[in-house]
C-alpha cells in the first residue's frame, strides 16, 4: 500500500491508517513500514504511526524499482547492474560446465534473463537516465567472453555476430511500446494522467521528440503513435548505426565485408567443435595471435609488427590466412582445395568466400586452418625462445 501526499500535514492519512487497522483487526508490520519525503535536499523529520516511530529512507524498493527522494536513478540503474553481473556469469559458467559450451541457449538464457533485468520498467526511468553505458557493458562483456574474444573488441562487432541489439534500442523500444499506448488505454487511467501532463511539461516533451527523432519515428499527433510499428523502425535503425560503425571501424578492415546481415552467424549453431569455434571467430574478427594483435595492445607501430617467419613482412590478415611459409601445411591441407587465387581479388571475393559462413564446409576446412595455424605458431615462438 502506497499513500501519497503533497504536504506534512497531509500525512495525516497516517493516524486514520492505524484507526482503520484496528477496527478491522489489522496489524501494520512498523518495520518495513517507511517513508520518503520527495526533495533536491534531504530533510529528516520524526513520524510515528500511534506510538511506533516510523523510518524516513532515501530510497526505497518498491514493485522491483529502487526510488530515491530526489527522483534519481542512480540506485535502481546499481541494482540492476548488480543483479544483470550476477546473472549474466552464472549463465557463463552454465554455458561451460552443464551448456555442454552451446552459444544458442546461453544467448536465448541472455535475452529471456538478463535483457528482461535491465529494461525491466524502463518506461518509467528510460527517458530520464542520460547515458546507458553502464548496462551496455554488461551485455558487451558477456558477449566476448562468449565469443572468446579480447575485451576491446567493438561492441557493434558482438552485437553483428550475435544478432543482438544494443541496450539503448532495447531501453528505447520498451518505453516507446508503452508509452504509445497510452493515449487510448481505458485501463491506466492515473499513467495515462500522468503521460498527459508529461508530454505538455517542456523538458519531458523534448525527451520525447529526441528519441522518435533519434529513429527517424513522425511525430505529427502522439494519439496516433500507437499506430505506428516501432519495433521495425527500432530494430533497422539500430543495425543500420551498427553497420556504420563496423564500415567505420579501425578494428578490423574485412569484418564489414565478412558479415553482411544482422542474424546470429550460423557457425555459432553449427561448428560444435569449441576450439574450432573459438579459432574461427578470430580469424573472422582478426583477433588470432599475431604481431597485429600484439602490437596493437603494445603500442608498436603498424609498419613494425613484423611476422616471426623472419621475411621482414608486416604479419597483416593477407599476409597470415595466404602468405605465412609457416603454415604452408596446413594451408595445403584446408584451404588449396577451396581457392583458387588467380581468380580472385582479395579484398571483394576471396576473404568473403572462405570467412563469410554461407557453407558449412568451407566454415569447417577454413576453422580447422585457423586452429592448426594457432598451434604451429605457439610451437614455432615456444621453439625459438619467444613468448607474446
Amino acid at each position: 500500500m502506497i499513500l501519497l501526499s503533497l504536504t506534512p500535514i497531509g500525512m495525516r492519512l497516517l493516524a486514520k491508517l492505524d484507526l482503520y487497522c484496528k477496527n478491522e483487526g489489522l496489524q501494520i508490520n512498523y518495520k518495513k513500514t517507511k517513508i520518503m519525503v520527495f526533495g533536491n535536499r534531504y530533510r529528516h523529520r520524526t513520524w510515528t504511526i500511534g506510538n511506533h516511530s516510523i523510518d524516513q529512507c532515501r530510497s526505497f524498493k518498491y514493485l522491483g524499482i529502487h526510488f530515491q527522494h530526489t527522483l534519481a536513478w542512480k540506485s535502481h540503474l546499481t541494482a540492476v547492474k548488480l543483479a544483470a553481473t550476477r546473472s549474466a556469469g552464472a549463465i557463463l559458467k552454465f554455458y561451460r560446465t552443464a551448456g555442454g559450451h552451446l552459444v544458442p541457449p546461453a544467448l536465448k538464457i541472455f535475452q529471456s534473463k538478463v535483457i528482461s533485468q535491465i529494461t525491466y520498467r524502463a518506461a518509467i526511468w528510460g527517458w530520464l537516465v542520460p547515458s546507458f553505458s553502464a548496462l551496455e557493458a554488461i551485455q558487451n562483456n558477456f558477449l566476448s567472453r562468449l565469443l572468446c574474444v579480447p575485451p576491446g573488441t567493438p561492441a557493434a562487432f558482438l552485437r553483428a555476430e550475435t544478432g543482438f541489439l544494443s541496450i539503448s534500442a532495447r531501453i528505447h523500444e520498451t518505453l516507446l511500446l508503452y508509452w504509445a499506448a497510452l493515449p487510448n488505454s481505458t485501463s491506466k487511467v492515473l499513467v495515462k494522467t500522468c503521460f498527459d501532463s508529461a508530454v505538455a511539461d517542456r523538458y519531458w516533451s523534448s525527451k520525447f521528440r529526441a528519441v522518435y527523432a533519434h529513429y527517424h519515428i513522425p511525430i505529427q499527433s502522439i494519439s496516433t503513435l500507437h499506430r505506428y510499428n516501432f519495433r521495425a523502425q527500432i530494430e533497422r535503425h539500430s543495425v543500420w548505426w551498427d553497420r556504420l560503425a563496423i564500415s567505420n571501424s579501425k578494428f578490423s578492415r574485412w569484418y564489414g565485408l565478412v558479415k553482411t546481415n544482422h542474424l546470429r552467424a550460423n557457425y555459432l549453431s553449427c561448428l560444435l567443435s569449441v576450439q574450432l569455434r573459438y579459432a574461427f571467430t578470430a580469424l573472422r574478427f582478426q583477433t588470432m595471435p599475431s604481431a597485429i594483435l600484439h602490437g596493437r595492445y603494445h603500442q608498436i607501430q603498424y609498419e613494425q609488427r613484423f611476422c616471426i617467419c623472419q621475411q621482414g613482412k608486416v604479419e597483416d590478415f593477407i599476409h597470415y590466412l595466404f602468405d605465412c611459409p609457416i603454415y604452408n601445411h596446413p594451408r595445403s591441407k584446408f584451404l588449396d582445395g577451396l581457392i583458387n587465387r588467380q581468380s580472385y581479388n582479395l579484398e571483394d571475393h576471396l576473404v568473403p568466400l572462405l570467412l563469410a559462413d554461407n557453407n558449412f564446409q568451407t566454415t569447417y576446412s577454413v576453422a580447422q586452418y585457423a586452429l592448426a595455424a594457432q598451434k604451429l605458431r605457439a610451437n614455432f615462438l615456444k621453439d625459438i625462445g619467444l613468448q607474446e
